[in-house]
């Protein structure tokens, strides 16, 4: 089974960057803060899922195979 890393997508990365350089007193701040935490939110939630889903899958699961049944 490949276990792929998810990464920070290239928007999430922009909206990293530009957070960092707008100043609170420009006309646009608003829009981009709001906009950054929705994406950061989508991403922490791809997060999530993905820690559940390698929760159920990779670690606890067993093949029930009753041989004996044959």
């Amino acid at each position: 089974m490949a276990i792929m890393i998810r990464e920070k997508s290239l928007k999430l990365l922009w909206l990293e960057a530009l957070m960092r350089h707008l100043l609170q007193e420009d006309s646009e701040f608003h829009y981009y803060h709001e906009r950054f935490h929705r994406v950061e939110a989508g991403y922490a939630g791809e997060r999530n899922v993905d820690s559940e889903w390698l929760e159920l899958v990779y670690p606890h699961t067993f093949l029930y195979c009753p041989i004996y049944f044959l």
